[in-house]
């Protein structure tokens, strides 16, 4: 990514996003940051006050693009199913531009031990979950998910298989198409309902 017309904190946040794709998030450190911005601990601190803060700041950076998506289904207001394929299929396209970032994506079971990190991984599970539901419970109101769903339910089954996926995709270095898989997928889990 061109980092030239950033801000030094908007670049130092990319590279621990770079980094954290690269180290893993346990192996991330204040020393390889600075190393990356070719920089000194001291002149990190200057725009951070610690390694948790530049991680929070990591995830509002992944967590602004969920935002973007769900104001245009809201905005456009298309029917349930519509709305969650676009939603899954916008991110796969995100992270298929950006694979970096999906290492945020994986590391939030990690982070949720962390207080601070823990709330910002909550905030955006609840988001993203709270939305998706909402999304569902507004399909079953207009006929196209049946009465009998749990909401809560079917997003979890839609957001965990959604999460294995980018899983297995970056274990197997991206050689599969994430949108067209994710496409795949949530045409056989809403095709049951």
């Amino acid at each position: 990514m061109n980092k030239s017309y950033l801000t030094r904190k908007e670049q130092i946040i990319l590279s621990t996003i770079e980094l954290i794709d690269e180290l893993g998030i346990n192996n991330l450190s204040i020393n390889e940051i600075a190393k990356k911005e070719k920089i000194t601990e001291g002149g990190l601190y200057r725009h951070f006050r610690s390694k948790e803060e530049i991680i929070i700041e990591a995830i509002r950076y992944y967590s602004h693009f969920d935002v973007k998506i769900i104001n245009t289904i809201k905005k456009n207001n298309p029917d349930s199913k519509s709305a969650i394929i676009f939603l899954l299929t916008s991110l796969s396209e995100y992270y298929e531009n950006y694979p970096e970032i999906s290492a945020i994506h994986c590391s939030f079971e990690s982070l949720i031990y962390e207080q601070n990190i823990g709330k910002e991984v909550r905030l955006l599970k609840n988001t993203r979950s709270d939305f998706l539901i909402s999304v569902i419970e507004k399909g079953k109101q207009s006929g196209e998910f049946e009465d009998s769903i749990n909401s809560k339910d079917l997003a979890n089954i839609i957001l965990g298989s959604f999460k294995y996926l980018v899983f297995q995709w970056r274990i197997e270095k991206y050689k599969f198409p994430l949108k067209v898989k994710t496409l795949d997928m949530l045409n056989i889990i809403l095709r049951k309902c």
